[in-house]
């Protein structure tokens, strides 16, 4: 079965698969980093810009997660 997603008129498209990747200096530097083996982390105050993503894990790769504990859903 393929994925697919709906546009604003109701057609249906093929959709286009996102791969994750290393949110590292995404919002100072505009994504400074493509590693796509990541896990989901806390955010760290400097991590933080004040939007409501503040609250939500942030994507990063082994040698970027220094420092960060590890994002547990139910925690």
């Amino acid at each position: 079965m393929e994925n697919l997603s709906r546009l604003e008129n109701g057609q249906l498209v093929q959709a286009t698969p996102l791969d994750m990747c290393c949110e590292f200096g995404e919002a100072k530097n505009n994504g400074s980093c493509s590693n796509t083996n990541v896990k989901d982390y806390v955010r760290n105050e400097n991590d933080c810009d004040g939007s409501d993503w503040d609250e939500e894990p942030i994507c990063l790769c082994e040698s970027h997660s220094v420092g960060h504990k590890l994002y547990i859903e139910n925690d």
